[in-house]
C-alpha cells in the first residue's frame, strides 16, 4: 500500500503553501515513520512559516480525488474545516497535540507498517482486511524539519475487527482526534461546545439515570441546518463495558433539547 497519497488535480486553498517547491522537496525527501527521535520531552519544532499546514485529515472515497481536507491546522494555530468554520489553537494547545500525535498516536507507524499489521491480523484471525465501498483515512503531520503521511483503509471498521493491532489502534486514535477537532470547530469553539456537553451531561443524568462527565473532548460529530437545527454526538464512558457509549444531542428552534443513548458497535466513515 502507498504511503504518500498522489493527487493529480490541485485546487489552491488557504491551507497550502505559497511556496509549492519547497513543500515538495519536504514531502519527498522527509516522508516516514515517526521514529524514536522524537519521543521524548520538549517541544516539537513547527515550521517558522504560520502560513504552512501543520496537521491534515483526509478521507478519500473509492474512485475520487479530494480537493482539500476534513479539517487543517496551520503553524499559526489556525484551524480549518473542509465545510468552511475556523477557529484558532493557542501554541501551547498546537504543540500539545502534535506531541500527542507523533509520540503517542502514530509512533512508529508508517503506510507500510500499517499495512503489514493489518494483513498479518486478518491472516491470524481469517476475517478479510478489505471492506468493499469503504475510503480511506490519511493523516499528514509537518513539523520544522520533518513530513509524515500515513494512509489506512477503512480504519473505522478494522480498528474493531483486530482489536489487538496496536498500529492501527493508535491509528485510529488519532484519527478520533482530529474529528473531535474539525467537529469542536464547527460549533465555534471549545467554549460553546463545552456548554453543549453540559446540557448532554444534565439530560444524560435526568432521562437515564447516568452520571458521567461530559465535555467537549468527547465530542466526536458536529452537524447544523440552516434553520438552527443542530445534532452532536458524544462518545463517553459506559461503565458497563470496554466500548464507549454513543450520547446524541439534538436542539430545534422552539424545542427543548433532546437526548438519546446506545451502546457503540462499530464507527462507519
Amino acid at each position: 500500500m502507498a504511503g504518500v497519497l498522489t493527487i493529480k488535480k490541485m485546487v489552491i486553498k488557504p491551507y497550502m503553501v505559497s511556496k509549492m517547491s519547497r513543500f515538495f522537496a519536504i514531502a519527498i525527501l522527509s516522508v516516514f515513520s515517526v521514529n524514536a527521535s522524537i519521543h521524548g520531552a520538549g517541544p516539537v519544532a513547527l515550521p517558522e512559516d504560520g502560513k504552512v499546514s501543520v496537521i491534515e485529515l483526509w478521507y478519500i472515497d473509492p474512485g475520487q480525488t479530494p480537493k482539500q481536507p476534513e479539517v487543517f491546522v496551520l503553524a499559526d494555530g489556525s484551524v480549518w474545516t473542509r465545510s468552511g468554520q475556523t477557529d484558532t489553537l493557542t501554541q501551547e494547545k498546537l504543540q500539545a497535540l502534535v506531541a500527542t500525535l507523533l509520540q503517542k498516536d502514530l509512533h512508529g507507524c508508517t503506510s507500510q507498517s500499517l499495512h503489514a499489521e493489518i494483513v498479518a491480523a486478518s491472516q491470524r484471525e481469517q476475517l478479510s482486511h478489505h471492506i468493499p465501498q469503504a475510503g480511506d483515512t490519511v493523516i499528514r503531520v509537518r513539523t520544522g524539519t520533518q513530513f509524515h503521511e500515513i494512509r489506512c483503509h477503512a480504519a473505522g471498521l478494522l480498528v474493531n475487527r483486530f482489536p489487538g493491532a496496536q498500529l492501527l489502534q493508535g491509528f485510529y486514535s488519532a484519527q478520533q482526534r482530529l474529528e473531535n477537532l474539525r467537529a469542536v470547530t464547527h460549533l465555534g469553539g471549545d467554549a460553546v461546545a463545552n456548554r453543549l456537553a453540559g446540557v448532554a451531561q444534565e439530560k444524560l443524568a435526568a432521562e437515564y439515570g447516568i452520571r458521567v462527565p461530559v465535555s467537549s473532548e468527547n465530542l466526536s460529530v458536529a452537524r447544523s441546518l440552516p434553520d438552527g437545527t443542530r445534532y452532536c454526538q458524544f462518545l463517553v464512558d459506559s461503565r458497563r463495558s470496554e466500548r464507549p457509549m454513543v450520547v446524541s444531542l439534538f436542539q430545534s428552534p422552539g424545542q427543548p433539547s433532546r437526548v438519546t443513548l446506545m451502546e457503540q458497535t462499530a464507527v462507519i466513515q
